[in-house]
């Protein structure tokens, strides 16, 4: 596997709003981990966000969400 570069700059705002097409300027095939809150959100708002980020990303064709470390890295698997 190749080595990975860490990029913290990929944060959304923390609103419903948000627009994950942002992230798109990252190059195919890279993992985006982006924050849905912390101390000032209740934790009810923060998995209303996870779930919206979560859906906006499925219905978003350049992204995939994926649940091993063996799929980050290739944009074909």
């Amino acid at each position: 596997m190749p080595p990975f570069l860490w990029e913290q700059h990929s944060c959304l705002p923390l609103l419903p709003t948000a627009d994950i097409t942002e992230l798109a300027r990252y190059p195919l095939g890279s993992y985006l981990s982006v924050n849905v809150g912390y101390s000032p959100q209740s934790s009810a708002d923060s998995l209303a966000l996870l779930h919206k980020f979560r859906d906006d990303a499925l219905a978003d064709g350049r992204f995939r969400l994926v649940t091993k470390v063996s799929e980050i890295g290739d944009p074909d698997t």
